[in-house]
């Protein structure tokens, strides 16, 4: 297949991309976790249509797991729902919100989805689009590879541009984002700007929001995104149903097969979003509970099973061939079960590093190297975590022991609704 288009790694995504999970380098054991409360099909938003609406106007929620009775809450405040079905929920935009507003379905047993500006809700002129970022920010010359764009009042029929070239297949998902796929390079290789036009004629421009690669003869292109299973919480506790949540900033590898010759390392986007220019030929793809924030020049956030083995939480896919001239989609998904339970050691990282990134914004400096040490288990019934300094050989350092119960017994800990809260009181 040619660069124009995503050799994409789809109809043998669940043989080729099965994850073998756990800490690398480590004979760590994973205990089981505590059973967990049983429950329907978690609702999952898939599409609002139209993204941009007048207040007062019908809005369809598409996805699946919707049930009689549910209820839809816009930034908090419960609006009208005109019809439920299993796959479609349609509401009126009221209440007293307007811009970009929050949308949440609600089950009767409690829960729910959302999405974020998802959607526009405007009086008499439509709100302008704004650009927040761009995943999947750069793909070779010849383009046809897929590209997001998210931020605001995003409305259907949308249109975007990569250096002054329209993209192709554009979809408006919702009011916060729209996908498509570049148009090819027009110039040298380097940054474009993306310009966002809604039909109304406003628009709104990234400026350097994309860039364009030479690949080279033997290059390809690997992107994706990095989640982690995590369990709702119910009001009766942890819901028996899984729904994915992103990884925010973790490190990516690609490594070549056996000897191995060459690696490719990045880091995911604020969303989770990674992209990987990589040389043809036999490879895996790596995934590490490590995280580097926007200001650090070096990672900052570590999650380990142990200060003694120093190592570190993970994902790794089977070896597949990558053929050049090809661009092709990878999910990663940290599972929430044994052994390892990887998707606690990522939600740990998850929540440290969006901690990390707000002290970050707050301050305009880059944080210390922090430590995480983290195992799964069941230690409810002892102390649940604590931050202290420790001296690995090179001076003290911040360390995090979360959910390990008692100082220095770290065999077992915890995997439950409390871990995000904390992770960040103890951050």
């Amino acid at each position: 297949m040619g660069p124009g288009r995503p050799a994409g790694l789809t109809a043998a995504a669940a043989a080729l991309c099965a994850c073998a999970a756990g800490c690398f380098d480590s004979g760590l054991e994973g205990p089981n976790p505590r059973r967990r409360p049983s429950s329907d099909e978690i609702p999952v938003i898939a599409r609002i249509d139209p993204p941009s609406a007048p207040r007062g106007a019908t809005v369809t929620a598409y996805g699946s797991g919707f049930r009689s009775g549910a209820a839809v809450l816009l930034d908090g405040t419960e609006v009208q729902v005109l019809s439920v079905l299993a796959g479609r929920v349609v509401f009126r935009a009221l209440g007293d919100s307007a811009g970009p507003v929050c949308v949440r379905v609600v089950n009767a047993d409690g829960t729910f989805a959302e999405v974020e500006s998802g959607l526009s809700i405007y009086l008499t002129v439509p709100y302008g689009p704004e650009i927040d970022s761009v995943s999947w920010a750069f793909g070779p010359v010849p383009g046809g590879v897929p590209f997001i764009v998210h931020g605001r009042n995003f409305s259907s029929g949308t249109a975007v541009m990569i250096g002054g070239v329209p993209a192709t297949e554009t979809d408006v998902v919702h009011a916060g984002m729209v996908r498509g796929l570049t148009p090819a390079c027009f110039g040298p290789p380097g940054p474009r700007p993306v310009y966002v036009t809604n039909p109304t004629g406003q628009f709104n421009i990234l400026a350097e929001g994309y860039e364009y690669r030479d690949l080279g003869a033997a290059g390809a292109l690997l992107f994706g995104r990095v989640e982690f299973e995590q369990r709702q919480v119910l009001p009766e506790g942890l819901s028996g149903a899984l729904v994915p949540e992103c990884c925010p900033y973790v490190r990516l590898e690609a490594l070549e097969a056996y000897p191995r010759t060459g690696a490719w390392t990045a880091h995911a986007d604020g969303r989770g979003y990674w992209s990987l220019a990589v040389a043809s030929g036999q490879m895996r793809v790596r995934a590490y509970a490590a995280a580097r924030t926007p200001l650090s020049p070096a990672e900052n956030v570590v999650v380990l099973s142990d200060d003694l083995s120093n190592s570190l939480y993970g994902l790794e896919t089977q070896l597949f061939s990558v053929e050049a001239g090809t661009a092709s989609e990878l999910d990663l998904v940290a599972p929430a079960e044994e052994p390892y339970y990887p998707a606690g050691a990522f939600s740990a990282a998850r929540t440290a590093a969006l901690c990390s990134a707000m002290a970050e914004e707050k301050t305009g400096s880059a944080l210390p190297l922090v430590r995480i040490f983290w195992k799964a288990g069941n230690a409810s019934s002892l102390s649940t975590s604590f931050f202290t300094m420790k001296d690995f050989g090179a001076g003290e350092v911040p360390v995090l022991y979360v959910l390990g119960g008692v100082s220095g017994y770290l065999d077992m800990s915890d995997t439950d609704e409390y871990d995000e809260a904390v992770v960040a009181h103890e951050f």
